[in-house]
This record gives structure tokens, C-alpha cells and sequence, in this order.
């Protein structure tokens, strides 16, 4: 039940592996599939400013 609540993988799980970062994208794309094509067009131009900022940055 938790691994479905927080979409998680058995094996990040049971052994217990830091995979935080996958553990993040599995949570946004879960949320990207209940998402309309116009929310997918808006979270697209924001991921695109925040890779540019983030070239920038560097």
C-alpha cells in the first residue's frame, strides 16, 4: 500500500536504495497522466525555463 501511495518500487523499498530522484519523477509522472494537454503544454514551457535558468547558473 505505501509503495502505490508514494509510487515507489519494490526494490527501492525492500532494499532500501536511495533513489530519491526516482522516486520524483515516478510522483510527477503520475501526476502528468491525469494532466489535460493544455497542462501538459504549460508544465513543458516551465521545465524549459527552469533548464535554461539552470545553464545559466552554471
Amino acid at each position: 500500500e505505501l509503495m502505490l501511495r508514494y509510487n515507489i518500487s519494490v526494490d527501492q523499498f525492500l532494499l532500501d536504495t536511495p533513489a530519491e530522484k526516482d522516486t520524483k519523477r515516478r510522483q510527477l509522472d503520475a501526476l502528468l497522466d491525469d494532466m489535460s494537454d493544455n497542462g501538459i503544454r504549460i508544465v513543458t514551457a516551465t521545465a524549459k525555463e527552469i533548464s535554461e535558468v539552470e545553464k545559466e547558473d552554471k
